[in-house]
Parts: C-alpha cells; sequence; structure tokens
C-alpha cells in the first residue's frame, strides 16, 4: 500500500478491521444459519463467498469498494471455519473418537498455515510483478486458491452427514478428510495485511 504515503496505514487499518468485524459478525450468526440452512449449505455457500470475494478484491482500488469486500470475506471466512469444524467433527466421530481428534487436529492449524503461506507469497509476487498490479495478482492467487479449495471440499460435503442430522451410524466416515478441512486453507489472506491498493485508491 505504499503508492501513496500518507493515506496505507490508514487504508490497511480500516481494511483489517473490516476483516476482523466481519468474521466476529459471521462466528455470531454461524450456528443460527446452520441451524435455518444446514450445515453443509452453510459451509457450500461460504466457501464461494470467500473466493469469490478475494477475486473481487483484485477488481478495484478503490477502498469505498474494499471494504465491503474485505467484511464479506470475515464474515464468509467465519462461516467456513465453524461449519468446516462441526462436519469434520461429525465425520470423524461416525468412525471413532480418534478419528475426530486426528480431523479436528488437521482441520484448526489449517487457519494459521493459511495465513503464514499469504506471508510469504505475497512479498514474493510483489517482487516479480510491476508495481501497479503485484498487489492485484496477490488476491487473483488467493482468490484462486480459495476456489480450487472449494472446488475439491463440494464432494466431501455433499458425502458428509448434517451434524445432529438423527440418524443412525453407518461405521465408516464419509467425506475425505483434506475435503472437509479445506475452510481453513480459505484463511488465504484473511488476518493478513491486504495486498496494496494502486494510487487510484480512494
Amino acid at each position: 500500500m505504499g503508492a501513496e504515503p500518507h493515506r496505507p496505514f490508514a487504508v490497511a487499518a480500516v481494511l483489517s478491521r473490516a476483516n476482523a468485524f466481519g468474521y466476529l459478525a459471521g462466528a455470531l450468526i454461524a450456528a443460527r444459519t446452520a441451524r435455518s440452512w444446514g450445515t453443509r449449505q452453510v459451509l457450500l455457500r461460504s466457501l464461494g463467498a470467500t473466493g469469490g470475494s478475494l477475486l473481487m478484491t483484485a477488481g478495484t482500488g478503490k477502498a469505498l469498494v474494499l471494504v465491503p469486500l474485505r467484511a464479506v470475506a470475515g464474515i464468509a471466512g467465519a462461516g467456513c471455519f465453524t461449519t468446516g469444524a462441526g462436519l469434520v467433527a461429525e465425520t470423524g466421530r461416525a468412525v471413532s473418537l480418534r478419528r475426530a481428534r486426528a480431523l479436528i487436529g488437521i482441520c484448526f492449524p489449517g487457519r494459521g498455515a493459511g495465513i503464514a503461506a499469504s506471508g510469504l507469497v505475497i512479498p514474493w509476487l510483489w517482487s516479480v510483478t510491476p508495481a501497479p498490479a503485484g498487489w492485484r495478482w496477490g488476491w487473483v492467487v488467493l482468490g484462486g486458491l480459495g476456489l480450487i479449495a472449494f472446488g475439491l471440499a463440494v464432494p466431501a460435503v455433499r458425502a458428509s452427514r448434517e451434524p445432529n442430522a438423527h440418524h443412525p451410524r453407518t461405521g465408516n466416515g464419509t467425506g475425505s478428510a483434506f475435503g472437509l478441512s479445506s475452510p481453513p486453507v480459505l484463511s488465504l489472506g484473511q488476518g493478513t495485511s491486504p495486498p496494496r491498493p494502486s494510487s487510484s485508491a480512494s
């Protein structure tokens, strides 16, 4: 965000706060929306919204547009994390408590891994792309990875069983560990300082 020396840190702070408040709001409403729409539906919609909002972020440098996009990314990211954790736990519980613990152990560190990966990839992109376009490519990469995670998760989510659904255990866990644990992959771009907007940011 170094294109406008008098603004970058203020703009970055506003965008980061929008993302954080969005995440808080998403965490607060996730359980209620899951009860209304179903955990699997909320997860899939959140996955799509997260990847889509990250890609859309690459399309503008205007702060008035970026702020709601970062808020949407936060809301959807929280929906991914909370509902994804519920499905992971339910999938593992269908087999054994040990399997549930193993899958949760894969799921929860994913957010930190995504943030760490963002911190490594984005500076490298800035170094190999023209300065005015480097920040946009960062969001394109993050959004593309989010949509890949969405594609990988769809079959696993559809094959999983709804938490609290009153049906007998089948004795075999449905869905893959990676597929159901992929929502934290969408932490790419979450909690990181947003890539710098161009001088057109307003």
